[in-house]
């Protein structure tokens, strides 16, 4: 098939057969259950990355305000208020977990990783060799991996920010029942359907 083919089918009307194969195929695929269930996934994935980082900085708190100084990004004055950064990531994370406030949270979490990513940027551009202060003692040397995960984090984020929120719709059975049970109360509110007493 040429291209005067493919001209000439669109405007008869016709559709390429793969186009419809394919438009089938994503739309079998990406049912409303399956959507929600990615994007709870995500979001999940997003949400224990921040508390399991949240609980390692908690419990070696000195070492990441250590590590957030050696970046040499903030000022030695206000160097100690990131160590309140693990209590944000665990409300974030709960907040995403719960579902309470999820797109505020989502905003401040891609804003968080963001940060994260900047100062990371920074560092790589000056040639320095420091740890990232992601999973406390554990963490890895700034470099692509840490850089990676906090561009990922924020882009995902955002993603779910556009998808958010989702919701489950309900199966074929409760949905009758429903209409059912808006009928009956349809029709117990309108005098002229209920019949007449003898």
């Amino acid at each position: 098939m040429n291209v005067g083919d493919g001209i000439g089918a669109k405007i008869l009307g016709f559709e390429p057969k793969t186009q419809s194969v394919g438009k089938t195929v994503m739309r079998r695929i990406l049912t409303p259950q399956a959507t929600t269930v990615i994007r709870l996934a995500i979001t999940a994935a997003v949400a224990f990355s921040l508390l399991y980082s949240g609980m390692l900085h908690l419990s070696q708190p000195y070492a990441f305000v250590h590590a957030a100084a050696r970046y040499q990004l903030l000022p030695i004055r206000i160097i100690g208020l990131m160590i309140l950064v693990p209590y944000v990531q665990i409300v974030l994370a709960a907040c995403l977990l719960t579902g309470r406030l999820e797109r505020t949270a989502l905003v401040l979490t891609a804003g968080l990783f963001g940060i994260f990513a900047c100062a990371q940027i920074a560092v790589l551009m000056r040639g320095d060799t420091i740890s990232c202060g992601c999973f406390g003692f554990a963490s890895e040397t700034v470099g692509r991996t840490s850089l990676s995960i906090a561009l990922a984090g924020s882009a995902l984020c955002v993603l779910l920010r556009v998808w958010c929120p989702g919701q489950l719709p309900s199966p074929p059975a409760d949905q009758a029942i429903s209409g059912a049970l808006q009928g009956r109360d349809a029709a117990a509110r309108d005098p002229a359907a209920q019949p007449l007493s003898s």
